[in-house]
């Protein structure tokens, strides 16, 4: 982030508390589009993260909007960019216990990893991707799709083993979600994978097998890692799915039956978010590293799609 936006960031308010004292540092920059950051309009922290703001004395991460460039290739803006940064008082981080920690280090897990920032998404949101490209993208995704009952069963059955009966009720309302509201989500997403033209069986590539089995080992070192892993994609996946679902709309005429699936998530996943960030709260675990691994993972399976573009679609 370059001098003359950082003087910017003193000007917007996000309306949390910030200590007086307390300096942006580390701050990433995510093109998020017309609809501003998420959460909603003017200039708010992410909705997930906000839930826990509103119990610590001070503001951790903080958000801010600035003027995104224009798309040089079809000549239009692309709306805003949400700029987050970790606020520091006195040269640490002004949290004070489980419920402070554990969402400030998955969001520090997440710097650099902020996936609406991958130059896929972006195109998405430009609509610079080529239906057949979602197509493969939606062939892809599925595995992970259909591999999250499962997982989120393993982590349920190791926190009930565990006698973690609080972490592990957050987890049950995860996975009733996914079997059935309002319907398997699996058949959700197939309705969108034949919106794009996804070929029926697709098989899953390297990236996709790696994600889901990086996923299934942290699920086997147990169910700290995996849910903290499991975080680091909830946490983003609201406003990532809202993304998702404008795109479709505006530049590929997706109807609703092709949308439904992210229109859902919109919605659902602040909750499943909040319910991964309260469940590692109530565990009051490290929860840094495996978040990591987990965005690493999601971030190759996006490079992997984006090394499939053609090379006049590349967004610089």
């Amino acid at each position: 982030m370059g001098d003359a936006a950082a003087a910017q960031l003193g000007a917007v308010s996000s309306g949390v508390l910030v200590h007086p004292d307390a300096v942006p540092t580390r701050c990433s920059v995510t093109p998020t589009g017309a609809r501003g950051p998420p959460g909603g309009g003017g200039s708010r922290p992410t909705p997930v993260l906000q839930r826990f703001f509103r119990r610590a004395p001070w503001a951790q991460w903080m958000t801010w909007v600035l003027p995104a460039p224009a798309n040089p290739r079809r000549g239009r803006p692309v709306g805003t960019d949400w700029v987050t940064c970790a606020m520091t008082f006195d040269g640490q981080s002004a949290s004070s216990g489980p419920s402070d920690r554990v969402p400030a280090a998955v969001a520090g897990a997440l710097h650099g990893r902020e996936l609406l920032s991958h130059p896929f998404y972006r195109r998405w949101e430009a609509g610079d991707l080529s239906l057949e490209e979602l197509g493969r993208y939606a062939g892809q995704y599925r595995a992970f799709e259909a591999a999250l009952p499962e997982l989120l069963g393993t982590i349920h059955a190791s926190l009930m083993a565990d006698e973690a009966v609080e972490a592990a009720e957050l987890i049950a309302r995860n996975l009733a979600d996914e079997l059935g509201a309002p319907e398997p989500h699996v058949a959700l997403f197939d309705r969108f994978a034949a919106a794009v033209g996804t070929e029926p069986d697709a098989p899953a590539g390297p990236a996709a097998r790696s994600l889901v089995a990086t996923h299934r080992d942290l699920a086997a070192d147990g169910a700290v890692r995996a849910l903290a892993a499991l975080a680091a994609y909830e946490t983003q996946a609201s406003a990532i799915a809202s993304t998702k679902a404008d795109g479709l709309r505006r530049w590929y005429g997706i109807d609703t039956g092709g949308t439904a699936f992210w229109d859902v998530h919109a919605t659902m996943e602040a909750d499943h978010g909040a319910g991964a960030l309260a469940a590692l709260a109530a565990l009051d675990a490290d929860v840094a590293e495996a978040a990591r691994v987990g965005a690493d993972a999601w971030w190759a399976f996006l490079d992997e799609r984006q090394a499939e573009a053609p090379s006049d679609r590349v967004l610089s």
